[in-house]
């Protein structure tokens, strides 16, 4: 089936397949710094007090 695609859409799904594939990488790099942050940033007050709640400043 791809023999019978014209050249230039051989040549952009090679291309497309490429750049994914890298893209794909550096986020899957990525990942684990960015599930700190994000875990960091949203989810942090969630399930602890804080100092202040403790020392009962609040």
């Amino acid at each position: 089936m791809a023999s019978l695609a014209p050249p230039q859409l051989r040549v952009f799904s090679g291309v497309y397949i490429l750049a994914t594939a890298f893209i794909g990488v550096f986020l899957f790099q990525r990942a684990p710094a960015t599930a700190k942050w994000s875990h960091g940033r949203w989810f942090k007050k969630l399930g602890s007090p804080d100092k202040k709640e403790l020392a009962g400043e609040v």
